[in-house]
């Protein structure tokens, strides 16, 4: 039976964590390849900081890895889609930091909660070293 969860975390109001499976930290399974992650604008203005570097429109979809930012404007609406179905979405005046993301073998996504509002769609995880994670300044 395949089981979604679905989580809305608020940074100025409520911190939530969402651990699909497992204790595994970011970082574990560092030497797998790592699967592709992509954002995308769904509505208006999104940007992407490749790497913890300056802020870029993005025009389409974007491939994204650990270490990045994404955010959205005051109209914007954005999606981040993992290599396993797993889907985030993206509020106005949101930004987040990729900290850990799916490897060839283990689903071990973690985003960090910057500000403004996300939803997440996680799919079923099956690797007792699995997990999806959305921590905040609030709550982890």
């Amino acid at each position: 039976m395949r089981t979604r969860l679905w989580a809305a975390a608020t940074s100025l109001v409520l911190g939530v964590s969402v651990v699909a499976c497992g204790g595994s930290t970011a970082g574990e399974g560092a030497g797998a390849e790592a699967v592709p992650t992509r954002v995308r604008a769904i509505d208006t203005q999104v940007e992407h900081a490749p790497g913890g570097d300056d802020f870029e429109l993005i025009d389409g979809a974007t491939d994204v890895t650990v270490g990045d930012r994404a955010r959205t404007d005051a109209g914007g609406f954005g999606e981040i889609s993992y290599a396993d179905g797993s889907l985030s979405r993206l509020d106005v005046s949101t930004e987040v930091t990729l900290t850990a993301l799916p490897a060839a073998e283990v689903a071990e996504i973690e985003v960090a909660f910057d500000v403004g509002r996300t939803w997440h769609r996680v799919r079923d995880v099956t690797a007792s070293d699995g997990r999806f994670d959305v921590v905040t300044s609030v709550a982890t």
